[in-house]
This record gives C-alpha cells, structure tokens and sequence, in this order.
C-alpha cells in the first residue's frame, strides 16, 4: 500500500481528527493560500480526488458549519513600543519578545534581576511591570473588556 493511501485509510479510521486536520489546513489557506498541508497541493484536493473519503469529507463541512467565525477588516496595526531593555538586548528586530519588551522594568525589579550576560531574567511579578507605555488604560481590550496582558503569576 503507498503511504498516501494508508495515510488515507487512518484518517479514514478516525474521521473526526481528520475534520480539525482539515480545518486547520482550510483556516491556514484563508490566510495565506500557500500554506497548504503539502506544499503546492492540499489534503482537502487529495480527499476530495475519488469517494472514499465521504465520512472525512462529511465530518469536515460538519464542523465548519459548527465553528464561530467573524469578518474583520483590518486597517491598521499598531505594535507596542519597545522599551530601551528590548532594544538594548535584542537590537533592531525583537524575535522572541518578553515582558519586558513592551512594559519597562522598575527600580527594583532592576535591583533583584539584574542583566545576565544575554538579558534580563524575570517572570514578570506584579512588583516588577512598569506602566505601560501605549495600550488601552488598565491592560483591558476596549471592545470586549478582556485582559490584553496575562496577569502575573506569583
């Protein structure tokens, strides 16, 4: 058996994983038609080539049909400022961003953590975080009301 038929035949035995692979693969190709599953082609084309994969196939519109979506139309996106740490230990481009790179340190956060050779380490207690400095006030989304920033765990 070639291995695009037993890989087939799995999803076959199990057609609700295949359903959340599919709609992965349909929501990643929403927002970047080259994101497919296998390059230039996509497991919904490689399903949908004979009627075998019916329960897969049905399983899949299933859940689309189930799954809350909305249309959003994005104007502009406004990035947080880096703070001088960020700059400082990551230079012109932050790739893995911390706390710290969108909230400033306080004094004593800088007292107890100080820089290691690469950058800062702290977890972010409550004592440590800064005011923000762009962001809705109080850390909250203005439309929903939710949390922009995970609290900190103590």
């Amino acid at each position: 058996m070639r291995e695009q038929e037993a890989h087939e035949a799995r999803l076959q035995d199990h057609p609700h994983i295949a359903a959340d692979v599919l709609r992965m693969e349909h929501v990643a190709m929403a927002l970047n038609e080259r994101s497919s599953l296998y390059g230039t082609d996509s497991l919904y084309r490689r399903l949908t080539e004979d009627g075998r994969n019916h329960p897969v196939l049905s399983a899949f519109e299933e859940s689309l049909d189930q799954a809350p979506y909305a249309i959003y139309e994005v104007r502009r996106i406004y990035y947080a400022a880096r703070t001088p740490d960020c700059r400082t230990h990551h230079g012109r481009s932050c790739r893995s961003p911390k706390w710290w790179c969108r909230q400033p340190r306080t004094e004593q956060c800088r007292a107890d953590h100080p820089a290691g050779d690469f950058e800062p380490w702290c977890p972010g207690h409550r004592e440590c975080r800064g005011p923000a400095k762009k962001g809705p006030p109080g850390g909250r989304c203005g439309p929903c009301g939710k949390a922009t920033v995970a609290p900190p765990s103590n």
